[in-house]
């Protein structure tokens, strides 16, 4: 009689470990499509491709470094997840890559499952890398309706390059508002660096000036329009729209002189 209720505790193990294992192969699953399905959202361009794995009471928080060693923490639900696969449908120039590295944990405990992976990310804009580097992503689940759902994820995320991004301006003017140095600092790989550059406004008639830096020409015109001056030709290209000086230069600094580095400009106060 013991040695039958000996097999039988035997027997009752191995299946319970078997079905943990079934369980936990079934979500890690589960994970690894939501993963390609994000991944490659770019090419279907279809949210609910995503959105079929998260629960509409979906929390996540985003907790990310960059390589100013700034942190910054993002919480965010099931409507703000929705429209950040919105903005990224519908933006044309930039291309992510999304890697998974290695499925780190998985864990079942009955209704609920936890999955953790580690991921290399990397933003493109025409072929031109704008940031890369890594994430550690933890996905709670939860089982309802014989059907796993994502209700809270997290993402630790590490900013190991940036080259193109936001970039910050700090100027100083004379009193006179003809002569300014503008110091920018713009993401340069593995740094942010700085960076001087010196504006001289002439005013050639009536709210017409010309701008000149180290080496390159620019006008501004009575209808705000900032245009390049090629040198030693009459071509020009229009640069943009400004009301004021500062404006005139945040338009040069973003679409002439950094705009491979400078995705969007902040001032420095």
């Amino acid at each position: 009689m013991k040695k039958y209720f000996l097999v039988l505790l035997i027997s009752l193990l191995v299946y319970g470990v078997q079905a943990q294992s079934t369980e936990e192969d079934t979500l890690k699953q589960e994970a690894t499509n939501f993963i390609e399905a994000y991944a490659s959202i770019l090419e279907h361009r279809d949210k609910d491709k995503v959105l079929k794995y998260v629960s509409t009471s979906l929390k996540s928080m985003v907790l990310s470094t960059d390589i100013r060693d700034k942190v910054r923490m993002v919480h965010n639900d099931y409507g703000r997840f929705d429209d950040f696969l919105d903005k990224i449908i519908h933006t044309d120039e930039l291309t992510i890559k999304y890697e998974l590295k290695d499925i780190i944990k998985v864990t079942v405990n009955g209704h609920s499952g936890l999955v953790v992976y580690e991921v290399d990310y990397e933003i493109n804009e025409n072929g031109k890398v704008w940031t890369k580097g890594t994430e550690i992503v933890t996905l709670a689940y939860r089982k309802q309706h014989d059907k796993w759902e994502i209700v809270y994820f997290t993402v630790i995320s590490m900013e190991d390059e940036k080259l193109k991004g936001v970039c910050y301006c700090k100027f100083f003017e004379s009193q006179q508002r003809e002569h300014f140095v503008v110091m920018t600092q713009q993401p340069e790989g593995k740094q942010y660096n700085e960076h001087l550059n010196t504006f001289d406004f002439k005013r050639v008639s009536a709210d017409h000036k010309l701008i000149r830096t180290k080496t390159d020409t620019y006008r501004w015109l009575p209808t705000g329009g900032v245009w390049h001056v090629s040198t030693g030709t009459k071509d020009e290209v229009k640069l943009g729209d400004a009301k004021t000086e500062k404006d005139v230069m945040l338009v040069i600094i973003k679409e002439h002189i950094y705009k491979s580095h400078c995705g969007s400009l902040r001032i420095k106060r």
